[in-house]
């Protein structure tokens, strides 16, 4: 979650329904550090349920423990990409950099040696070639998910 802490605590001031000396006793719980988590949960819990109703805010927090805290992929993150092959067999770099899905070969070369490619859920370290007909699922990096399809 990318609210700061301190931040936190002024939006449930301003926010929450809970009362004062809850507030303060979720504050001293945070202290420790790790219920600083559990805090801005709460918080988020509290606001969608607030405007979204109880069934809404149960399934935002499961598709984020799902997708963050997890890191299991739904359906729907994954996009699909058909890069054209001006020959039979091409090297992956070139494929993700013609996909939009890296900036630059170099850069896809740099996360080989990173262990941030993925190929059919297989960390690749070194490059691929890639052959016409094939489907593959390649993770680049903890969020980018694409299914290419070579034609």
């Amino acid at each position: 979650m990318s609210l700061s802490d301190e931040r936190m605590w002024h939006y449930y001031e301003l926010l929450s329904l809970i009362s004062a000396a809850e507030l303060e006793k979720r504050r001293k719980e945070a202290a420790g550090g790790a219920a600083a988590m559990q805090a801005k949960a709460a918080l988020a819990f509290e606001l969608t349920e607030r405007y979204h109703g109880t069934e809404e805010a149960e399934e935002a927090e499961r598709k984020f423990r799902q997708k963050f805290q997890e890191r299991a992929v739904q359906e729907s993150d994954i996009e699909e990409k058909s890069p054209p092959m001006e020959a039979d067999q091409e090297p992956l770099s070139i494929l993700l950099k013609r996909a939009n899905v890296v900036k630059s070969t170099s850069y896809c070369r740099r996360l080989y040696q990173q262990g941030g490619i993925k190929v059919d859920g297989v960390t690749v370290s070194v490059e691929k070639e890639c052959k016409r007909g094939e489907v593959l699922m390649v993770q680049v990096g903890k969020r980018v998910h694409v299914r290419l399809i070579l034609k």
